[in-house]
């Protein structure tokens, strides 16, 4: 008691000078803490931090904490991709916002922004001590994190430099946290002090997605005023303009500056109540953050502009807002409301530079309406962005991953829709199923419309690894011959069918997509893992001299003959149209045929065991034999045949690199036996300036990979690979644009700093505010040579909609000091002390550099 935190659970909690205990052998898999009482506590009653696998706490009691528990568990890669889902349980444990006959803590005791490196503060003011927003008290649980090393991402260096509660990795796929068994006392949503105290609360700086938490056997005693939890959501006026003449609110995806970097987390929290204790309905309940997912709206009442937040309708069925809700800032479904999670991996060549979102999923079909936008017929909209840039590398050069988590219906026929371009390689989960007990009957339909680049390309449909036959027709499933059905929740995972119906004559016309749907409808279970990827096709059309009715007798012996002319099976070939040749139908002659064909299914398992969407496969081949066809396919006799071969094409990323940040882009070609990779790139560049500066040039004599920022990768179809190098030294933006022009002094010898067999054709050296050097070799084919100084983050829109540049606000110069040794902080949420940092950070919404 009487201490900044009662209990800090880590292996390795930070830099070795700070001497904090380090235990580097136990093992990974699990940790149990149980028997822990903890009172009068500054900060945590129990925090753990990056400590690696599972986490079980039993029989723990924490009095007047400012946060009673909270956790941020870390997960190896490995687990990320799998159906173990990370877990964290808690049992038997009982938190009190303060003592039996104390009406409040302090006025001066409440959640205080403070600075660290990551430096969470800005986004902590903006948004948690935000405009007349009420100061947090105490809490009891707090939401647990799960994430992992993916991506670069990893343990952060701990207090000082970081917070406990700050987590600068990527989230897991999935993550639960069940609560069975929890005692909440005296938290006051509206104390003496006018403070807001409350038994359960969201992670003050968590922002990319809320994973599952469940509670069962709570018990209550003193709590008022909305005490049990508080969701402090994304909604209205954010009181922080854009500029002298642009208000901005929240989730107005059209924002210039903020537009591409609103959080998830927030909107997207969700308690499962699963017997009824928490709520006090004694029947399984929910408690949601989101508006939108709550109401009956469809999404033209909102679409991408933030102020239409403020038009919400009535609620849906099963869900109800009152008094008590509001003061939990939530609404409470009850048991009639089955949720389950869909998790969305972008796994694209592009994943970590190219933003397809924002994302919607909604209850509808996949149909949208003229202007792009998703029809979502039975409203309950959510939006998700993805995370924002994790590290100090990626935070300079503005590198995240897209991954989505979205609150589905057990059953549901959703309408999933991808604001820019959809991914052409996607990995699609359904989990936290269990609470449900509903066994098989767990599912949900997704509806996703592929519009864009590629979109005319076969998707293949992969579960747990294995590709499923492709069912796809030119119409509605009950119009096909003989009629199918649509896949229901209950089928198989991985059921799909693909409706890409064309209605030619308006296409041409008018150009609408409106008339193209391009839906493929697909079935998700729990359990299986659904992967989506676009695979090249040919496209043919043709006429033959025989009429209509004469043709449909004979269809099958056509394609018998044309696969035996193709060296293929029939069953790769599908027709897209058999029309009459002329307007005149009765008096037509000939028949017009559209056909697709797609690959060998074998070349496109091959290619997904590579990990490649460029597959190396026989259409080609194919392709030429029609182009060269002669007037004959077997008996049947064909002219005008015209055939085009379609491959996934992925266009070239845009240069992303922070503004102010010096850097080179380079292009390379790799010998035999080499492949690129980017972290042997870092490890060559971090000896080649270690090397360069002798031991007394700090910090560039100390550089190790991870301040080494490699991005921008990007390998085209004739094997060219762009890339940037820059440096993200953690608090001195002038070290790391000085190591760029040592890099850039050698770059006549680029074997100095890079690895055996990388062969550069071209460069283009940037330096922000200066004028650009570039080689004479920069223009040749390798991709991407072009890039302007600054900090522009792109998006990619729907068609009809303008790419929207995010500028990024201005960095601070490199005269600030940091301290050679530890500083005293009175705790996280404590006063602010003098300590001066520069630090690059991210605030959830835009990326700054800072000084206080």
């Amino acid at each position: 008691h009487s201490v900044r935190d009662g209990l800090l659970v880590a292996q390795e909690p930070a830099e070795s000078f700070f001497n904090w205990a380090e235990d580097s052998t136990t093992p990974s898999t699990c940790r149990h803490v149980g028997g822990v009482t903890a009172y009068w506590v500054g900060d945590h009653g129990l925090i753990n931090w990056y400590a690696p696998g599972d986490f079980v706490v039993t029989d723990l009691t924490v009095v007047e904490a400012t946060i009673g528990s909270s956790a941020i568990l870390m997960y190896p890669p490995a687990n990320v991709v799998g159906q173990t889902i990370p877990t964290a349980r808690y049992s038997n444990v009982a938190f009190a916002g303060y003592w039996n006959g104390q009406s409040c803590r302090s006025t001066e005791h409440v959640w205080k922004c403070k600075k660290s490196l990551l430096d969470s503060k800005p986004w902590c003011e903006f948004f948690h001590r935000g405009h007349n927003q009420q100061a947090m008290g105490v809490t009891g649980l707090g939401e647990t994190l799960f994430t992992s090393s993916e991506f670069g991402g990893k343990k952060t260096k701990g207090e000082q430099k970081f917070r406990w509660t700050e987590m600068d990795s990527f989230s897991t796929v999935g993550g639960q946290v069940i609560v069975n068994g929890a005692h909440f006392a005296n938290f006051d949503g509206n104390d003496g002090c006018g403070l807001k105290n409350v038994a359960v609360h969201q992670n003050p700086y968590s922002n990319d997605t809320f994973h599952h938490h469940q509670f069962s056997q709570v018990s209550w005693s003193n709590i008022r005023n909305g005490g049990e939890v508080y969701m402090r959501t994304m909604y209205g006026n954010t009181h922080h303009p854009a500029d002298d003449f642009t208000e901005t609110w929240y989730l107005d995806y059209d924002n210039f500056k903020y537009g591409a970097y609103w959080p998830d987390s927030p909107n997207h929290q969700l308690l499962i109540d699963v017997d009824g204790t928490f709520t006090g309905t004694g029947r399984r309940s929910s408690i949601v953050a989101s508006q939108t997912l709550t109401r009956n709206d469809q999404f033209s009442t909102y679409g991408y502009n933030g102020r239409n937040f403020r038009n919400l309708g009535p609620m849906r069925a099963g869900c109800v807002e009152s008094e008590r809700t509001r003061s939990w800032n939530a609404v409470q479904c009850d048991s009639t409301v089955e949720w389950l999670s869909v998790i969305i991996d972008n796994l694209s060549e592009d994943r970590l530079t190219r933003r397809p979102g924002p994302v919607v999923m909604c209850k509808g079909d996949g149909m949208i309406d003229v202007n792009g936008w998703p029809l979502c017929q039975g409203g309950q909209v959510q939006y998700a962005s993805g995370p924002v840039m994790k590290g100090k590398a990626g935070r300079a050069i503005l590198e995240r991953m897209t991954r989505y988590w979205f609150h589905a219906e057990n059953n549901g026929n959703l309408t999933l829709a991808f604001r820019g371009q959809p991914p052409e390689n996607m990995r699609f989960y359904l989990q936290d199923h269990e609470y449900l007990n509903v066994g098989s009957n767990a599912g949900v339909t997704l509806n996703l419309r592929y519009h864009g680049l590629n979109s005319q390309l076969r998707v293949g449909v992969y579960v747990n690894g294995v590709r499923q036959r492709p069912v796809v027709g030119y119409g509605y499933p009950h119009e096909q011959s003989p009629p199918r059905t649509w896949p229901a929740s209950t089928d198989p995972a991985g059921t799909h069918y693909h409706d890409k119906y064309v209605n030619s004559e308006e296409y041409t016309r008018i150009g609408n997509q409106g008339v193209q749907r391009n839906v493929l409808s697909f079935v998700l279970r729990p359990g299986s893992v659904v992967d989506l990827r676009q695979e090249p096709i040919v496209q043919v059309t043709a006429t033959l001299s025989m009429p209509l009715d004469e043709f449909f007798n004979n269809k099958d012996t056509f394609a018998a003959a044309m696969a035996n002319v193709l060296g293929i099976d029939a069953s790769r070939m599908k027709f897209v149209e058999i029309v009459p040749g002329s307007t005149r139908r009765r008096q037509s002659s000939t028949t017009k045929l559209g056909m697709e064909i797609e690959q060998d299914p074998n070349a496109a398992a091959q290619a997904r065991s590579r990990g490649s969407l460029h597959s190396t496969n026989d259409l080609s081949t194919v392709n030429s034999r029609l182009s060269s066809l002669g007037n004959s396919v077997g008996t049947f006799e064909v002219s005008n045949v015209q055939t085009t071969l379609h491959t996934v094409d992925v266009e070239t990323p845009a240069i992303n690199v922070a503004q102010d940040h010096d850097y080179i882009l380079l292009n390379v070609t790799m010998s035999a036996g080499v492949t690129f990779t980017d972290s042997n790139v870092a490890t060559a560049v971090a000896a080649f300036i270690v090397s360069s500066y002798g031991t007394t040039v700090s910090p560039q004599n100390a550089t190790a990979d991870a301040d080494v920022a490699v991005g921008n990768v990007f390998t085209d179809a004739s094997n060219y690979t762009r890339f940037t190098i820059s440096f993200a030294y953690e608090e001195d933006l002038a070290s790391s644009n000085h190591a760029v022009a040592t890099v850039a002094d050698s770059i006549a010898t680029p074997t100095r700093f890079l690895p055996a067999g990388y062969n550069v054709v071209g460069y283009t050296i940037v330096r922000a505010g200066a004028t650009t050097t570039t080689s004479s070799g920069a223009t040749t084919s390798a991709p991407g040579t072009t890039a302007a100084p600054g900090g522009n983050a792109s998006t990619t829109a729907a068609p009809g909609v303008p790419t929207l540049p995010v500028t990024l606000p201005p960095t601070a110069g490199p005269n600030a000091t940091v301290p050679s040794a530890p500083q005293e902080d009175d705790g996280v949420f404590g006063s602010s002390s003098g300590t001066t940092f520069i630090v690059a950070v991210v605030v959830g919404l835009v990326l700054v550099v800072g000084v206080t």
